[in-house]
């Protein structure tokens, strides 16, 4: 009998979760000002993939619970019965509220987002940076997938000197774009501002393998080198470079590098 209370106490913790985690769903009916709304956006990138997985499981572990207990107490067994009928309708509701969003408030939506990212790049060039930063971020609880949001408060983090916040927006974005080589040089150049020099290597020699071809992130990777000692990885980079870019007024410097190596 003992068992059987347990096992409904954890049943019970599951659908508050659950339930927890279908609210949260519904997060335009949040008006956040901007330090709130920088770390939903925050949690968001952290935790989007992560809150999926665990509504799946609980779900699946209350359903696993009342298969046990079922067979012990009718009573508990038709608790059980309610409780996964609470969490049926709670989704139904959620299918029901997306289904709800019409083609014409999409396109209100595209064209407010629109709207949002030119006030957001006008802000930059007025070098007003908390303004850019409210505009991008609200126009990602608009669209939490839009590359270009993302984007532009990436930059906006990048001229505050904010690198954490920057990295994590880049990060996001490669999520969205993995071979995306402009991205991974952005993480390289913001991890080196981070003291975190293996990442940044890791990430110019991704760029690289994107965009084998490509001057600016040969570069990247051969300066690189040159901090960790990488002789193989700079002596095939600097050939390379001098391949695509032969004009590059740094070729004798590099190679004076190579030869102390």
């Amino acid at each position: 009998m003992l068992l059987d209370w347990i096992l409904l106490s954890i049943a019970i913790v599951a659908l508050a979760v659950c339930v927890i985690i279908v609210i949260r769903k519904f997060p335009h009916l949040r008006i956040l000002d901007i330090e709130s709304a920088r770390k939903h956006i925050q949690q968001r990138i952290k935790f989007s993939i992560i809150e999926e997985r665990l509504k799946r499981k609980l779900k699946d572990t209350t359903m696993h619970m009342a298969h046990r207990v079922a067979p012990t107490h009718s009573k508990i067994q038709s608790i059980f019965h309610r409780l996964q009928e609470k969490v049926k309708k709670l989704e139904l509701r959620y299918t029901q509220v997306v289904k709800q969003v019409t083609p014409e408030r999409r396109e209100k939506n595209r064209q407010k987002i629109e709207k949002l990212l030119e006030t957001g790049k006008e802000f930059i060039e007025k070098n007003n940076l908390i303004e850019a930063e409210r505009s991008f971020i609200e126009a990602i609880s608009l669209d939490h997938q839009n590359q270009e949001a993302y984007k532009k408060l990436a930059e906006v983090y990048v001229l505050q000197k904010n690198w954490e916040h920057a990295k994590e927006s880049l990060e996001f974005l490669l999520k969205l774009d993995p071979k995306n080589a402009q991205l991974q040089l952005e993480l390289s150049q913001v991890c080196k501002h981070m003291d975190q020099m293996r990442e940044a290597f890791e990430h110019a020699k991704t760029a690289v393998m994107i965009a084998p071809n490509d001057p600016k992130y040969l570069n990247e990777l051969l300066e690189l080198c040159f901090m960790f000692g990488q002789k193989y990885t700079a002596k095939k980079t600097f050939e390379k470079l001098k391949e695509v870019n032969p004009e590059n007024q740094r070729i004798p410097e590099w190679e004076e590098k190579l030869k102390k190596m």
